[in-house]
């Protein structure tokens, strides 16, 4: 019986193509091996001008599964490497040659290292590498490439970033990216991206995670970013000395939801909260204007494409300001626009434009300090307002609309309490004065009154403005 099943033509000719399929899968495995390894190098170099080296290539042609293990890039110099891949892992689809489309499923590579260095302003030493990909713009735009990937995983990435312009090394670590689906085909496109980011840069840890369908006419895209203890001090060296106000510390966090969406018109909308601590700003001549413990804004809803914010909240905690008025009567703070562009030279906005309209629902300032020093008086005068809070709500920006506010604040002892409409047309202000040392004024007074005051001021306040008109009002002075 079995000698006649073999003898049948169609069962030969199935058990010859099995073998040819197994002789061709056993070259497959022993012979394209060497021959990637020898030809990637080859072919790589040619495409970056540098020398390239692959470790070990493995491919299994059964599953269409080919891994490239250490493989570097070496600098334009030759000595040390550029970029460095522990593994590098492919996972083609046989549905590729259906499609006619690339279609992996599966993209991995594993603790790619990067060195890079700008050795003088706007050049790197990647430059060679760039000027061999560079090429002219096509007026026609390409159609978009017809492509599948799943499974786009990089693990364990790091970037050594040496900036011989600042003399400062910045590292990134931990950089990790998902990517669980990509896809342009038409039958694909609907289908929602899930990608993940995250790394650690300079020692601040960033996370992010985002939906999205890139491929659909809507772009519908939802996202959430994280960044925890985000120190600026790595980046104070890039702002130009030219900047009046000068950034000396500061650390940023952030927890933001984005959604970007288009319809007729592309529609971004951010939501959550910033956080900015230890702030520290000085003038040109390194002398402190202002720090501030932390600031915190609670985003609503922010469309700066519609130029439209809506804030919750804003709270300034400990704010400590330093006002210094000069020999020649200037303050600190007006000087910082020497040098600052006049409004002639910058471009007026358009007429058109409607500007930004912001809704702010509360303000609240607490724990804020004003150091007053004026050398203009003779034998100079200083002051400290300590213990400042303010509160402010429903602010509707422009101010068509007045908003309430109100706040203490303790001068020289004596205690000052404040509470008041503004808008952009009026404002009224009602203040309350409780034992003020009237040698707080001692320098001011001194040059017109002798002999010199001494005692407490209690007083009650009031003042309305009315664009053009003011109104003082003195309710009780003792």
């Amino acid at each position: 019986m079995s000698s006649r099943l073999i003898a049948w033509p169609w069962l030969r000719r199935a058990v010859w193509v099995l073998l040819g399929v197994l002789l061709l899968w056993l070259l497959g495995w022993l012979a394209l091996p060497p021959l990637l390894r020898s030809q990637g190098e080859k072919w790589a170099g040619a495409a970056l001008g540098r020398t390239v080296h692959i470790g070990r290539v493995e491919f299994a042609p059964w599953a269409l599964q080919l891994t490239l293990h250490d493989v570097a890039v070496a600098k334009a110099q030759g000595e040390g490497a550029q970029l460095t891949v522990q593994r590098l892992y492919v996972d083609v689809d046989a549905s590729s040659l259906l499609r006619l489309a690339p279609v992996l499923d599966a993209l991995e590579v594993d603790q790619p290292t990067l060195h890079l260095e700008q050795t003088a302003p706007g050049h790197y030493d990647v430059d060679d590498i760039l000027a061999r990909w560079a090429v002219d713009a096509s007026p026609q735009p390409a159609p978009l490439p017809r492509f599948a990937l799943y499974n786009v995983v990089l693990r364990d990435g790091a970037v050594d970033f040496v900036d011989h312009t600042v003399q400062r090394t910045h590292v990134l670590r931990a950089l990790q990216l998902h990517l669980p689906f990509l896809s342009s085909l038409a039958s694909k496109r609907e289908i929602k991206v899930e990608p993940r980011l995250a790394f650690e840069l300079n020692g601040s840890r960033f996370d992010s995670a985002a939906q999205s369908t890139p491929f659909l006419s809507s772009h519908h895209t939802q996202a959430q970013l994280h960044l925890a203890d985000f120190d600026l001090a790595p980046y104070l060296a890039y702002v130009p000395a030219s900047v009046p106000v000068q950034l000396q510390a500061g650390v940023l966090d952030l927890d933001l939801q984005l959604s970007f969406e288009q319809q007729e018109q592309a529609r971004i909308s951010v939501s959550g909260q910033l956080q900015a601590r230890g702030l520290r700003l000085a003038d040109r001549q390194q002398q402190p204007l202002l720090a501030v413990d932390a600031i915190r804004v609670q985003l609503a809803d922010l469309q700066p494409l519609a130029q439209r914010g809506h804030l919750s909240a804003i709270e300034i905690e400990a704010p400590k300001a330093q006002a210094v008025r000069a020999r020649d009567g200037l303050l600190n703070w007006q000087r910082l626009a020497d040098g600052a562009p006049t409004a002639a030279a910058s471009a007026p906005p358009p007429p058109s434009a409607p500007g930004w309209q912001w809704q702010i629902d509360q303000v609240r300032l607490h724990g804020g300090e004003l150091d007053w020093r004026d050398e203009a008086v003779a034998g100079g005068a200083q002051l400290a307002l300590q213990g400042l809070q303010l509160d402010a709500k429903a602010i509707a920006w422009p101010l068509q609309q007045p908003f309430d506010f109100a706040g203490r604040a303790t001068l020289a002892g004596g205690q000052i309490g404040f509470q008041g409409q503004a808008s952009a047309r009026m404002a009224t202000l009602a203040t309350s004065i409780r034992e003020l040392p009237l040698e707080a004024g001692a320098p001011y007074l001194g040059q017109y009154l002798h002999p010199r005051l001494d005692g407490r001021l209690d007083a009650d306040l009031g003042l309305a403005w009315n664009d053009p008109a003011w109104v003082l009002r003195l309710a009780h002075l003792s």
